[in-house]
Order: C-alpha cells, then sequence, then structure tokens
C-alpha cells in the first residue's frame, strides 16, 4: 500500500475520535455523527481523543506531527490511546457517496512549511477529495493558537504566533478559493474561541509543550467543533430557541441572531434581513408651505443616509391685511370690515363688536353726600352718538367692569374716575385686574399731584421720549425725587410694577417720613431692604395689610384696582390739598408693547446712595416686546383685560393680596 496514502488514511480515521458517546457530558445529543463524517487531524485531534473517552464512533484519521504532505502522500498512523489499527490508506478509504462531510484539522506541525509549499500540498488534497466525491462539505480548520513561552522543544523560531496566523490567512485563503470553484468548503474557526476579547489565550489553553491544550481545553475544543458541525449538518435535530438578536437590523443593513438548541446548547447564527425601517431626521424645509400651496422638504435617514422628499401640507394661515371698513361699528351695532389674504387673495369678511356707549357726566342732578358718593345722581351722554341716560353717580355707570358696590375696591375706583385720576382702560373698561405699569403708577401719581408741568431741562432716560404721555409724569417723578429709574439711563415704563415699588413710590412722594411702628409685622420684609420704611410707613398708616397676617408680598406684582386703593388711602398723606386736572382723561393710553425692564429690581426710590439690599429681588414679569408706537395716545392704556366682575382676593394666597 502508497505510504503516503496510508497516512492520510490513518489521520482521517484519528479525526473521527472526535465526538463523545450520548451518555457523555461533552456530546451534542441533537447531532447525528456516523461513518459518514471523516475528520483528518494532527496531535491535537489525538490528545482530544484521548481526553475524551467516550468519544462517539466515527473514522478519524490522525497522527502525531502530521503535516499535509504526508496526507497528500496517502498515509497517516494512528497513534492514540495505545491503540494500532494498521495503516489506512486515507484517499482510497474514502468510497464514494458514503462520506459526505470531512473535517480538515492539520496546521499546527506546518508552522515552518513555506507558503507556496502549503498551497499547492493542501490543493493536492482537497482535490484528491472532491474527485472522489464533488458534493462533499469540506471544513478546512483555522488551526488553534500556540503559547511560545511555554514551548520548551527544538523548533523555537518556527512555532510562533506570527507563523499560526500565516498558515491560518493560507487556509482561509483556500477556502474562498474553492468556494469560487462551486465547492461546497467552509471554515471552522479553531482558534478564535481559545483567546478572550482582548486576544490573550483563555485558561483552557496550553500548559505544556506550548501548542498543545488542557484536559478541560480538549472538552471544550470537543464542544466547539460539534457546534459548528450541528449549524451546518442538516441531519442535526435540535429545538432551538427563539432567536436573540446580537446585531439589530438596520433599515439597509442586516442583522446577526443568535439561537441555542434547549436540549444540548449548541448554537447557530441567523441572519436578520434588513428592516427596511429608516430612522428618518427632522425634515429640512426646502420650499416652504404658504396658506393655500403645499411646500416641500427632505429629510435623511441617520442610518443610511436615505434621502426622501415630504410634502408640506398648506398651513392654512393667510396673511391678512389691516382690513378695510365696510361699516363702521357704532355704539350698539357691530360694524362690518373685509381682510384679503397678500399671499393667496382669499377674502374673509368679519364683523367688528359694538363698541359700547361712551358714557362722560354731562350735568350732575343730585349732589353726592360727603360720605356716599352713590347718593347723588347724574345725566350721562355718549361721547359717540350723543345718547343720554340718568343714574346715580357711580363708575359703574360708565364701565363694564366695575366690580360690585361692596368689593373692597369700589369706592377707589369711583374716587379714582370723579377725580379725574383715570377715565378707564378704554371707555368702557377700568381693567381693575390688570397688571400695572411703572408708567402708569407714575402718571396716577402725577395726576393726583394736580398734573404739575416739571422744570427739568433734561431727560436723563432713552426709553421716555417726548409725546408719550408718560413723558410728563416721569421727569416730575425725578425732579422731585420719587424715582430715580432702574437704571442711570433707563426708567423702564413698560415693566410690571411690584407691590414693594409701589409702596416706595409713595412713601418717596410722601418725604420719606420715618416709620414709628415698634414691629415688623411681615417675616418677608427684613430690615436693610429698600422697602423695608416704605412698607412699615404704609402699614402703619394704614395704607395697606399684607397678603397674610405675617407676609407681604413684596414682589408681587400690583393691579390697577390696588393701586388706586393705595392711591385713595393715602392721598392726604402725599399731597394734603391734592388738586387733580378735572379733565376727565387725564390717565393716557400707554403704549400697548412695553420694553424689557433692564434691570431686575433696584431702589425705585431717588436715594443717590447704592440699594443696600445686596441681592435685589427681580421684576417678575417684565413685558419684553418693545415699543413701536412714536405718538402719544390720549386715552388710557388699552391692553385687552378680563371683563369679568373682579373677586374678593384670597387672604392666604401670597400672589393675590388681600384689601390693601
Amino acid at each position: 500500500m502508497n505510504k503516503r496514502l496510508l497516512s492520510l488514511l490513518l489521520t482521517l480515521c484519528c479525526v473521527l475520535a472526535l465526538f463523545p458517546a450520548a451518555s457523555a457530558t461533552e456530546t451534542v445529543p441533537c447531532l447525528t455523527v456516523d461513518s459518514s463524517l471523516v475528520i483528518i487531524g494532527d496531535s491535537n485531534t489525538v490528545f482530544l481523543k484521548r481526553n475524551n473517552p467516550d468519544i462517539q464512533p466515527a473514522r478519524i484519521f490522525a497522527r502525531v506531527n502530521a503535516t499535509i504532505a504526508e496526507c497528500v502522500e496517502d498515509y497517516s498512523r494512528y497513534h492514540a490511546d495505545g491503540y494500532n489499527q494498521g495503516i489506512y490508506r486515507l484517499i482510497t478509504g474514502l468510497s464514494g457517496s458514503s462520506v459526505r462531510t470531512v473535517v480538515i484539522n492539520i496546521g499546527t506541525n506546518n508552522a515552518g512549511t513555506p507558503s507556496d509549499t502549503f498551497r499547492n500540498y493542501y490543493r493536492q488534497l482537497l482535490d484528491l477529495l472532491y474527485a472522489k466525491n464533488p458534493n462533499l462539505v469540506i471544513y478546512v480548520c483555522k488551526i488553534l493558537p500556540i503559547n511560545p513561552s511555554h514551548y520548551s522543544g527544538a523548533y523555537p523560531n518556527i512555532f510562533t504566533h506570527a507563523n499560526i496566523n500565516r498558515i491560518n490567512g493560507l487556509i482561509a485563503e483556500l477556502q474562498a478559493e474553492y468556494a469560487g470553484l462551486g465547492y461546497d468548503t467552509r471554515i471552522m474557526d479553531l482558534n478564535t474561541p481559545f483567546k478572550n476579547a482582548a486576544g490573550n489565550l483563555l485558561p483552557e489553553y496550553d500548559s505544556g509543550g506550548g501548542i498543545h491544550l488542557t484536559t478541560a481545553g480538549y472538552r471544550r475544543l470537543n464542544r466547539i467543533v460539534q457546534t459548528i458541525l450541528a449549524q451546518g449538518d442538516p441531519a442535526a435535530n435540535h429545538s432551538w430557541s427563539q432567536p436573540e438578536t446580537l446585531t439589530a437590523p438596520s433599515c439597509g443593513a442586516p442583522g446577526e441572531a443568535r439561537r441555542v438548541c434547549a436540549v444540548c446548547a449548541a448554537e447557530k447564527y441567523v441572519v436578520l434581513p434588513p428592516s427596511g425601517q429608516h430612522s428618518w431626521g427632522q425634515p429640512e424645509t426646502l420650499i416652504a408651505p404658504s396658506c393655500a400651496a403645499p411646500g416641500e422638504a427632505r429629510r435623511v435617514c441617520a442610518v443610511c443616509a436615505a434621502a426622501e422628499s415630504v410634502v408640506l401640507p398648506p398651513t392654512g394661515l393667510h396673511s391678512w391685511n389691516d382690513g378695510t371698513v365696510l361699516t363702521a361699528p357704532g355704539c350698539t351695532a357691530a360694524g362690518l370690515s373685509r381682510y384679503q389674504c397678500a399671499v393667496c387673495g382669499a377674502v374673509e369678511d368679519r364683523t367688528t363688536p359694538a363698541l359700547g356707549h361712551a358714557w362722560t357726566v354731562a350735568e350732575t342732578l343730585t349732589e353726592a353726600g360727603a360720605e356716599d358718593l352713590h347718593g347723588g345722581t347724574a345725566r350721562y351722554a355718549c361721547a359717540r352718538c350723543g345718547e343720554t341716560k340718568e343714574g346715580r353717580l357711580c363708575a359703574a355707570e360708565v364701565f363694564t367692569d366695575m366690580p360690585a358696590d361692596d368689593y373692597w375696591a369700589h369706592a377707589p375706583i369711583d374716587w379714582a374716575y370723579f377725580s379725574g385720576i383715570t377715565s378707564g382702560k378704554t371707555p368702557t373698561t377700568f381693567a381693575p385686574k390688570a397688571k400695572i405699569t411703572r408708567a402708569e403708577a407714575m402718571t396716577f401719581l402725577w395726576t393726583l399731584a394736580g398734573r404739575p408741568e416739571p422744570t427739568l431741562t433734561e431727560n436723563p432716560f432713552e426709553d421716555v421720549t417726548e409725546g408719550k404721555y408718560y413723558y410728563k409724569p416721569v421727569l416730575w417723578a425725578v425732579e422731585n425725587h420719587i424715582t430715580s429709574g432702574k437704571t442711570e439711563t433707563t426708567f423702564a415704563p413698560k415693566a410690571q410694577c411690584s407691590r414693594a415699588e409701589i409702596m416706595t413710590f409713595l412713601w418717596t412722594a410722601a418725604g420719606r417720613p420715618e416709620p414709628t411702628l415698634a414691629e415688623n409685622p411681615f417675616e418677608d420684609v427684613p430690615e436693610g431692604k429698600y422697602y423695608y420704611k416704605p412698607i412699615l410707613w404704609a402699614f402703619e398708616h394704614n395704607v395697606t395689610g399684607g397678603v397674610t397676617p405675617t407676609a407681604f408680598g413684596p414682589r408681587s406684582i400690583c393691579t390697577r384696582a390696588q393701586v388706586v386703593t393705595f392711591l385713595y388711602k393715602a392721598q392726604t398723606l402725599l399731597f394734603p390739598d391734592p388738586t387733580p386736572d378735572p379733565d376727565p382723561d387725564p390717565d393716557p393710553d400707554p403704549d400697548p408693547n412695553p420694553t424689557p425692564d433692564p434691570d431686575p429690581d433696584p431702589d425705585p426710590t431717588p436715594d443717590p446712595d447704592p440699594d443696600p439690599d445686596p441681592d435685589p429681588e427681580p421684576d417678575p414679569s417684565p413685558d419684553p416686546d418693545p415699543d413701536p408706537d412714536p405718538t402719544p395716545d390720549p386715552t388710557e392704556p388699552t391692553e385687552p383685560t378680563e371683563p369679568t366682575e373682579p373677586t374678593e382676593p384670597e387672604p392666604t394666597e401670597p400672589t393675590d393680596p388681600i384689601e390693601p
């Protein structure tokens, strides 16, 4: 018998001894292993048999120190466990279709073989096998790693990592070459499973000789080989689990999942098809939609960079012009205006609400008593249509949002209207709940003082322009040291006014009197704050109380009703003989778009010394809109307000003060 063929046959016989019997702990019971499987191996296959005494019977051709050249020369000797089954001719021992799977695990002893020589011999072996049966499934094994630090043999320059990596690279090339020729040639990786993620050898690897496994390592190798065979062998009969996703598929790339056999724990990997579901980013507008025409946008997938166009529906939001009055509204009759869209030309007619009567006192019919304003009567005339009516002397005859007679702010609003302090937000509304601005507060105070002409020659404030309704009030207040502004160059007329600021304005207008109150009732008014003395003075003279018995709420924003009440109670303290201008409209309309307050809350008084409060409270709600109107408006502020009757504030609400 040809010596080379015998060597190859013996090697194949040795390798077939890889699989343990069904009763062994390392077996894969779901795998069918019989004479149709042949394993060709070297010493690692021999020792695999030696460390697995219950290995399943199969044809193994293996030999210590076997090389690929010896396999091609057609001989192999079985040297495992003292068995001596003679010499077998490898190639001639493979009979036709009785063999369907071959595993070739010969490589470590080829570490010193030149690359071309290795390729040539391996090609010869594969050609011989496929000549016997072109339908063979042949696994070419990437050989095990080595441990040069443990090697003590005669060839230290041969058994190196570089050589092992080189041989494994050649094996991968050969697999690709024969698969490209149409043969079922597969890779069985026995190298990677014995390294961790960092590329270091696992403990199961060699502890002696540098090129062999430990006993535990051979058992691990047995399981690895059987699992790989189970994955690719149609005769395997596994109970596979549901796929466990390892790599999720994306819109354009497949993913990978793992399935595990519930019986033997064998694993196989499944390709998950691309999901087709893109991860679209936010649309980038290319053509903006208009009121009637759609737009276009593009969005891009964050995963695969695919792009698609998106139709943006029409906004339906027309760009209406200022409208053309078709019928002007009257006091009791609604009007009609026509508006046209500047983009699409659409036309829309809208009704304009009736204005309501602009009542003013035309004649006092019955004088009121000293303590009862409502005891008098008057004839009122509408400034728009001339209609007249008779009624009691009460602002409720003028304002539709006037609070009830027993409401705490009713009498102060009556006083403010009939004294000429204010004519309301509009001719028909007072807006008692509207938040008051610094400009309004100064105007109320100035009007109570009799509308004196300021003599200040230079306006210090950039945001107080001549012609505005608050121009004279602010300059008068600066001139009389009632306020010095928010900063040296800004007054912040549109900023809303806090309770602390209002008390300070009143106190400074009264001449900064020293309070004589022995005890401070308010926990939120600490000594040292700029508003400490003003609040104690106001409390002492019954100008105001707190929002609770122990809290004043200095940062709470004041309403118009509260401020006229403060003025009503403080009038004799401020101006012993107040002479307001009898003009029924002394409180012109502030600009409807206030500017932001640049300084949160410095001391609003004229004291030239710095604010003693190192942490002044910020103005809670400055109006951020700029002042677009350069011309004065002769009417009271016109921002919309709640038309319903105001209710008595809860005494425990710190943001809704009790009766001042």
